[in-house]
């Protein structure tokens, strides 16, 4: 049994899915998102999502959904219901 090693749930990952691909986050947390997504295909097609609407759109910006096209915002408004309801 190792005390002292970090825990990442679901709810912690998405929020904090975009300081993680701004590399803004510290190693060991890191590395306890790394484990998590590991095991969790549902975190793991989230930050998919989020890479590819980064792809889509070329930056993160968390005010900026008026700039992103609706059919955009509605697919990742859906995903995002879908995986809190814990859709497959």
């Amino acid at each position: 049994m190792r005390f002292g090693r970090r825990v990442v749930v679901c709810q912690e990952w998405t929020e904090l899915v975009t300081d993680y691909l701004e590399g803004a986050l510290p190693r060991p947390l890191v590395k306890a998102i790394d484990r998590h997504l590991a095991g969790c295909p549902h975190c793991l097609e989230y930050l998919a999502q989020m890479r590819r609407t980064i792809e889509l759109t070329g930056h993160l910006d968390d005010g900026d959904f008026d700039a992103a096209p609706i059919e955009m915002v509605d697919l990742l408004v859906r995903a995002f219901e879908e995986f809190h309801r814990g859709d497959s």
